[in-house]
Parts: C-alpha cells; structure tokens; sequence
C-alpha cells in the first residue's frame, strides 16, 4: 500500500475502515482462534486416557496436525491472494469452522474420528493468518513488526486464557460436554466479524490478484532467495519444537509421577500450559517495535538462544514455583518469535503477494517439522518424558545457530 492509501483509511470517517480498528477486531478474532487452538492440547491427555491412544499413536495426531496445516498452506495462500476482496469472508469462515471442528470433537468416539478432528481443528486456524498477515501486512507498511505482533498479542493472549479455563473446567466437566459449550461462542465470534470486517480487502475488489502463472514465478523467486530459505528453515525448527511442546508437555505434567510425570490436576496443567502459550502477550510488542528499529536479527538470535536454554532447565525442576517460572519465560519467546519470523519474510517479497508468501514459507516448514512430535514419541519410549525438553532444546539451538548466518538487512 502506499502513503496516499493509507492516509485514505487513516481518515476515513466510517470507522470500519480505520486501519487501527481493523487491526483489533482481527487481532481479538486471532485471540479466540488461538483460544480454540490451544484448548485442544490440554484435552488431549484426557482424551488419550479416554479412548487408549498408545503413546506412538498420540504423538502421531500431532504430526497429522502439522502436516494438514503445511499443506493447506499453499492453497490458502493462492486463494487469499487471488481474492483479496474476500478477506473478511475468508475469515469469517474460519471461525465457523472453529465452531464446527468442536462439534465433531465433542461427536468423535475412535481414534480414527478423531484423526478427522485433528485435521479439521488446525485447517482454520491456519487459514486465519494469510489473509490477517497480508491485510495488516499493506496497511501497516511502516510498522509492519509492530503490527503483527499486536495480531500476535491478541493469539497470546488466546493461548494464555484458553488453556487455564479448559483445565479449569475439566476439574468438573468431561472434555466432551466441554467441546459442545464451546461451539456457541465460536457462532457468536463469526456473527461479529461478520459485521465488522466483512468489508476488508474491497480495496481490492477490481483486482483479479495472482494467476497460478504468477504465483509459480513468485514461488521461483521466493525458492531462489537465500534469505527466504534461510527463514523457512527457521520456521522449521520453531514449528517441530513448538509443536513437541504443545502436545506432550501436558502429558508431562499429568502422567503420575511413576510414569515420569508430575501428576498435576487439570486445573494447575491448564495453568502452566498457558503461561507456556501465552506470556507473550507481554513480550510481543516490545519484540515487534525493535524488530521495527534495530532489525529482525536483533530479536530473533537472542530470544533463540535463550528458548534453546531455558527448556533444559525444566529437567532439573520437580514442578513448584521454579518450574513455573521457566514456562513463563519460555512463554515469552514460543509464538512471538513466529511472528516476528513472518515480518522478516513479508520485508523481502513483494506487494501484493503476502498471504502466497505466508502460504509457502510456512507451508514446508509445517510439513517437514510435523514429524517432530512422533519423533517425539519414540525419544519419551526410549528415554523417559523428561527427555522431550533435551529434544526441544537442541532444535532450538541449531535454529538460533541458523539465523546467525542470515545474513537480514535493517529495514
């Protein structure tokens, strides 16, 4: 977009136009997608318990998971750039199907229903960022860091919330009965947005957007740039570590002690489940406004490294307030990073292309680094749950040694 634009939205007086406003209301829509997102982890070990998942079996829907979002990726990307004047449709949609993958979750009665849930679950959250990132992308040219990481902000925030009140109520309530209250305030979300961001994206409406002839020649130059590849690579690692911790982290700290667990309520697991998701609620602006000044290096190497550090420590901790510590602070750096990786990317492609961008960035980096969470399953088989925080460590190193060698350019 470019300064005469965004002046036109900066003073528009329909307020629905207003660049800020657009930026809450997809932000907050991010948070409940988030919400949803991260609920189901904290279910999972009930679920598991409930219909006798085998650990490798267990693992496997978490590779499932990130291998459905890898490959939605590309296509969402195309569609949402090919129509741009849909955008608020799009994602609309997503938080329908938010309510619906809930439904079949609360409906699903085997192991094979509910490798269908998985699927269904991820698809609308991963939809959600290539029109929310392209979008804010254009709208915030120079604040592009800063803004993402608001969208962020409202995910964190999701992430933080929503396991402690899914733990919450399964301290009472079963996780199916759970699945089913939840659809109603997912309808009630795709009811707002549809009467509040419906219309972004009509900027576009006289565009025909990106041909498959044009997105085969942006994906050719994207493929061709070091910097590019250099951050999927990263991406990779984040997505298999991320992953790894979102699905057997819970059960680390639910497995009874005699199993190498800590036995924790679903109360106190929903608790450290969201500060591990969600503490970046406060880390992220502050990460996105230096990305913005000093560059993306000076955010992402040092909050690598740390990440790579921090989850060793965990080994060392038999739960109480040291161990609830640590996730705090890992919680700083486990989605804020991701966002920040995303304004790297959208620095170098091109206007007019963000959510292609997204969808092939992160499409590979979600297929490859699915394998991760099974991976995952056979290192807890041979050396205990403890060990998935060695695991998550060393992927994180080698991504922090990764981007060391990028060589970003300050914006």
């Amino acid at each position: 977009m470019d300064k005469q634009q965004e002046e036109l939205l900066n003073n528009n007086n329909d307020v629905k136009t207003n660049r800020n406003f657009i930026l809450t209301i997809v932000s907050i829509g991010h948070g409940i997608a988030h919400w949803y997102g991260e609920s189901f982890p904290v279910m999972l070990p009930f679920i598991q318990t409930t219909m006798g998942f085998t650990n490798v079996q267990y693992g496997l829907l978490g590779t499932i998971q990130g291998i459905s979002s890898g490959l939605v990726n590309i296509p969402g990307g195309i569609i949402a750039d090919r129509f741009r004047q849909y955008w608020g449709h799009i994602l609309t949609l997503c938080m329908f199907f938010i309510a619906l993958s809930y439904a079949m979750l609360g409906a699903s009665f085997n192991y094979y229903i509910m490798i269908i849930v998985v699927i269904v679950v991820i698809i609308p959250g991963t939809i959600w960022h290539l029109p929310a990132a392209a979008a804010i992308s254009q709208m915030f040219p120079d604040k592009r860091g800063f803004a993402l990481s608001m969208h962020g902000v409202g995910a964190n925030a999701g992430n933080l919330l929503g396991p402690i009140a899914t733990g919450a109520l399964l301290g009472f309530m079963q996780w199916k009965n759970i699945s089913f209250i939840y659809v109603t305030p997912a309808l009630i979300a795709t009811a707002i947005l549809w009467f509040t961001i419906k219309n972004i994206g009509q900027s576009h409406q006289n565009e025909l957007g990106v041909t498959m002839g044009q997105w085969f020649r942006q994906a050719k130059r994207m493929i061709s740039n070091p910097i590019v590849i250099g951050l999927i690579i990263v991406a990779l690692f984040r997505t298999g570590t991320t992953g790894t911790m979102m699905i057997w982290v819970p059960r680390y700290l639910t497995d009874p002690v005699v199993s190498g667990g800590l036995g924790m309520s679903s109360v106190m697991m929903g608790l450290h489940i969201g500060l591990l998701a969600g503490t970046g609620v406060l880390s992220g602006p502050f990460m996105g406004i230096i990305s913005d000044r000093f560059g993306r290096k000076s955010v992402l190497v040092p909050g690598l490294v740390i990440s790579s550090i921090l989850p060793a420590i965990v080994v060392n901790l038999n739960g109480g307030a040291g161990l609830i510590i640590i996730l705090a602070l890992m919680g700083l750096f486990v989605w804020s990073l991701h966002q920040i990786i995303l304004a790297a990317v959208l620095d170098v492609v091109d206007n007019g292309t963000e959510a292609t961008a997204v969808g092939l960035a992160f499409a590979g980096a979600s297929v490859i680094g699915a394998i991760s969470p099974l991976l995952g399953a056979f290192i807890i088989e041979t050396y205990g749950l403890v060990s998935i925080f060695y695991y998550v460590s060393i992927l994180t190193g080698v991504s922090a040694l990764i981007m060391m060698k990028i060589p970003l350019k300050k914006i």
